[in-house]
């Protein structure tokens, strides 16, 4: 990366990744780590970039859900309250049984 600098710096989805990758390989031909990534990525993206920012947008407004965990949760999206439980742990956030029951309706209407 000599002559580079970073411009950015986010947490993106699984599915924003992938389309990231989709522009750089149609610009050019890109390396061995970027194309592993891009066929892990098209096997495992289980939703589109524009349904994983609306969950996004819809997660941030429960409490104590940051960027983080709301990103987390758009690219696994669990199944059970435990999941989402472990999700926020890993940020030392603890949400409420209301909350996690709350992610999970929102996490089944973007699966839709």
């Amino acid at each position: 990366m000599i002559g580079k600098k970073v411009i950015e710096e986010r947490i993106v989805t699984n599915s924003e990744a992938k389309d990231i990758l989709k522009d750089r390989e149609s610009e050019g031909e890109i390396g061995f780590e970027q194309q592993s990534t891009k066929e892990y990525l098209d096997k495992f993206s289980k939703l589109d970039a524009k349904k994983a920012l609306k969950l996004i947008e819809e997660l941030k407004k429960i409490g104590r859900v940051n960027d983080e965990i709301a990103v987390m949760i758009a690219n696994l999206l669990p199944k059970y309250p435990e999941q989402i439980q472990q999700i926020a742990a890993k940020s030392k956030v603890t949400l409420s049984a209301g909350e996690a029951e709350e992610i999970l309706k929102l996490v089944k209407e973007a699966e839709k």
